[in-house]
């Protein structure tokens, strides 16, 4: 093949340059054109509402929370995907699942509070809005910024509302009401599995797997290198030792990888991490990725690097955007197709919910290994050139 590309240079000049550009062009689009859309938040209404004489049930919180899900508060119906719960323990058990990146939730008292502001003795109703920073700090913030957005439309409807009543009824606004209508509803911010201020803004495990996957596939190379090369006509057995010693020497470069960039983490990075857990969990991801990596080389040799080099670009791009940041097409046929996610999926448990080594990257990392694995060996059977 590269005796052709001399002979004739010119077609696989054209060939490159055109893929080069093409490939480039894949890794920066994600960047330019990411949008939210389909966020998933969670909306609680507590409220118990009354039965008044007249008007029979009244439930506000249930009226707002039905108005806001049907998109009419604001323009976010399209980047928002509601869920309705009934209980802030469904919302606490969401967050711990990284269903949820915040919730609205409106309080039991939310209606008789609401209709004591045309009395005497004004009290504000309450909603709380929660913000889940570990699923995605960044996302989480856009979403508690959408969400204080949402509460500040209340405001200015209940303020009209309760003014329009008032007139209506011919009763004077009281100092108390006039105090407490500047800012009818008392809105509080609280925040879930927290990033906390050691966590490069919550972006740490972005920043973990790219010094782990570039040490991985070095590893692999030089491994490969140094064991991975027999000549064609070597025994059966000569060909089994290979093997074996291609994995003994990834299982001793994963912990070499795993605890050199936990450290790096920990002490350049300044981030805030069992270390132990980090850099077992890291050395676990290095060795399934090291594993992947000598998988392709005995099969395609240096050529495979090519994949290995892709991947490390797309996923420096993508695994820095939120999952519902991404074009559809990157969400359905690149991201999922890219390994590292894993390693940050993982670290993101253990950083923010409280999870080990086996945390939810763990089955799938070991799967990864274990087909790599299979992979590997079964290139003993490959058809071998003559000559």
């Amino acid at each position: 093949m590269f005796e052709k590309m001399r002979t004739r240079p010119w077609p696989a000049i054209c060939i490159a340059i055109i893929g080069l550009a093409l490939v480039f062009t894949l890794i920066t689009l994600p960047m330019a054109y990411s949008k939210p859309k389909e966020m998933p938040l969670a909306i609680v209404s507590l409220d118990q509402g009354i039965i008044a004489p007249e008007q029979g049930a009244i439930n506000m919180g249930q009226t707002i929370m039905n108005t806001i899900t049907n998109g009419t508060t604001s323009n976010t119906q399209a980047i928002v995907k509601w869920t309705i719960l009934d209980s802030e323990e469904a919302v606490i058990a969401g967050f711990n699942k990284q269903e949820y990146y915040a919730a609205l939730i409106i309080s039991a008292d939310y209606t008789v509070k609401a209709l004591s502001l045309q009395n005497a003795t004004p009290q504000r109703p309450n909603i709380n809005i929660i913000v889940n920073q570990g699923k995605n700090n960044n996302a989480a913030t856009v979403c508690e910024t959408m969400l204080l957005g949402i509460t500040n439309v209340l405001k200015t409807q209940m303020q009209s509302n309760i003014l329009q009543a008032l007139q209506q009824s011919g009763q004077a606004i009281s100092d108390i009401q006039s105090q407490v209508l500047i800012n009818p509803i008392d809105v509080s911010v609280s925040y879930m599995n927290p990033v906390g201020n050691n966590s490069a803004n919550g972006m740490g495990q972005s920043l973990i797997f790219i010094p782990l996957w570039v040490a991985s596939i070095a590893g692999a190379v030089l491994i490969y290198q140094l064991f991975g090369k027999f000549k064609e006509n070597t025994t059966k057995p000569s060909i089994t030792k290979k093997y074996g010693l291609q994995i003994a020497a990834a299982l001793l470069g994963c912990l070499l990888a795993g605890f050199t960039v936990a450290f790096i983490g920990a002490v350049i990075m300044q981030l805030s991490f069992s270390f132990m857990t980090v850099a077992l969990f890291l050395s676990l991801a290095s060795f399934c990725y090291m594993l992947m990596v000598l998988a392709v080389l005995n099969w395609m040799d240096m050529g495979g690097m090519a994949i290995f080099i892709l991947i490390l670009l797309m996923g420096m791009t993508l695994l820095n955007l939120p999952y519902e940041f991404m074009p559809t097409i990157y969400q359905d046929w690149i991201y999922p197709w890219i390994p590292m996610r894993f390693t940050v999926e993982g670290l993101r448990d253990i950083f923010y919910f409280g999870a080990g080594i086996w945390n939810s990257a763990t089955p799938v990392l070991l799967s990864i290994g274990a087909v790599s694995l299979a992979v590997l060996f079964l290139e003993m059977f490959k058809p071998k050139k003559n000559g």
